[in-house]
């Protein structure tokens, strides 16, 4: 069986840009041109944070849910 994580993310107009951040994942925080592309760098940043984690050996923080 495969196991996955979601988490929300949300994007905001921040003057000429786009800010997207993960609340349940501290300190991810991305940007981009378009509503698209921030939310592109919010998906790399995701996997990464969770990379980050499984090599850490660290515990998945709160507000992640666990989908499988």
């Amino acid at each position: 069986m495969k196991f996955g994580f979601e988490v929300d993310v949300l994007v905001e107009l921040d003057e000429a840009e786009f800010h997207a951040y993960c609340p349940a994942l501290k300190g991810l925080h991305v940007g981009g041109q378009t509503r698209k592309e921030a939310l592109e760098n919010a998906h790399d940043a995701v996997i990464a944070y969770f990379r980050s984690l499984i090599e850490d050996s660290s515990p998945i923080p709160q507000g992640v849910r666990i989908v499988g």
